[in-house]
């Protein structure tokens, strides 16, 4: 039995272990990744991704943002992360984590109280209900069955084993275009600041190297080095990207929470590129949405050139027919 077989006959009851399909996607059923109809709340939820940025060693295949620790001080670390969460999440005034996603680096690599703080505080900012998806990336190599057991009384509830992460409600939240918050070094997020008196979502990147996010963190409360004030074609074109990565695609009923006044047939309803990739057997624009068909799925990043392109066009000519004039 090799090494991943001997980890998933070790796993405790209730835990458990993932490994990512073939194809990222396009792979899944369309009941696995069918989106669940909005809570009234959803401008008030977020998944939360946590970053541990700490390897055993550097790998090929990897281009996530790793160290190989020196010295490492995880009691700091845990706090900053710890400190991190509550800033982020009182920042965002979300009311419910969806989903929590340990990814790295190499979590597994971390003391389980370093998980179980970032839980802990997570459920005294916001609700974190029962069951909820809390998923921790795993290297086979650095946890066995006793530290797995750790894990699970931490609050970790599923496993990530291999070079990508495999389908989850934390990838949906992505891919649907829900909010997200990042924490940790280098890590990533799409949430409205609330808590700043702003009003439109922001793109976030925390500070990469984690020396230097530590820092920050202990002197302002989080390491943010980068906010992007997201337009609406930004958002929109965001959902269109990530949303045609699943086979069923964008639903009319999902677009319009992005765009209530401007439908998917306003879009591109009337494209003539749209049109050819139709007759191409690649995508599909109907009553149900618009999605690509499996061989499009196959060459999506071609598509999504000439899809936001047009959407672009159309766009740009839907603003100017909106924009009041200004008296000369």
């Amino acid at each position: 039995m090799g090494t991943l077989g001997k980890l998933r006959a070790a796993l405790p009851a209730g835990l458990r272990a993932v490994r990512p399909p073939e194809r990222l996607f396009g792979g899944a059923s369309a009941a696995q990744l069918r989106p669940r109809p909005p809570a009234p709340e959803a401008a008030a939820t977020a998944a939360l991704y946590v970053h541990w940025p700490y390897c055993e060693k550097r790998c090929s295949y990897c281009n996530f943002n790793k160290y190989i620790p020196r010295n490492l001080d995880e009691q700091k670390m845990r706090n900053c992360l710890v400190r991190e969460a509550q800033t982020l999440i009182q920042l965002s005034q979300v009311k419910r984590i969806t989903s929590v996603f340990f990814g790295g680096g190499t979590p597994s690599l971390a003391n389980p109280l370093t998980i179980a703080s970032v839980l802990d505080t997570v459920s005294q900012c916001a609700h974190l209900a029962e069951g909820t998806e809390v998923t921790l990336e795993a290297n086979p190599t650095s946890a066995d069955a006793s530290c797995l057991a750790e894990f699970q009384k931490a609050g970790v509830n599923r496993l990530s084993i291999g070079v990508q992460g495999a389908l989850s409600t934390h990838n949906l939240s992505y891919w649907q275009g829900s909010q997200y918050i990042g924490i940790g070094p280098g890590a990533h997020g799409r949430f409205v600041p609330w808590g700043d008196g702003k009003v439109h979502r922001e793109a976030r990147i925390q500070t990469l190297e984690p020396d230097v996010w530590m820092k920050e963190v202990l002197a302002v409360g989080h390491g943010t080095r980068k906010r992007t004030e997201l337009s609406k074609l930004d958002i929109l074109e965001e959902v269109l990207m990530l949303g045609l990565r699943m086979d069923i695609g964008i639903t009319h009923k999902h677009w319009l929470q992005f765009a209530p006044d401007f439908s998917l047939w306003d879009a591109f309803g009337e494209s003539e590129e749209v049109k050819e990739l139709e007759e191409c057997g690649l995508l599909l624009l109907d009553d149900k949405g618009l999605r690509c068909s499996w061989r499009g799925l196959a060459v999506l990043d071609s598509l999504l050139l000439t899809l936001l392109n047009q959407f672009q066009k159309v766009w740009v000519e839907r603003e100017k027919t909106f924009k009041p004039e200004v008296p000369t």
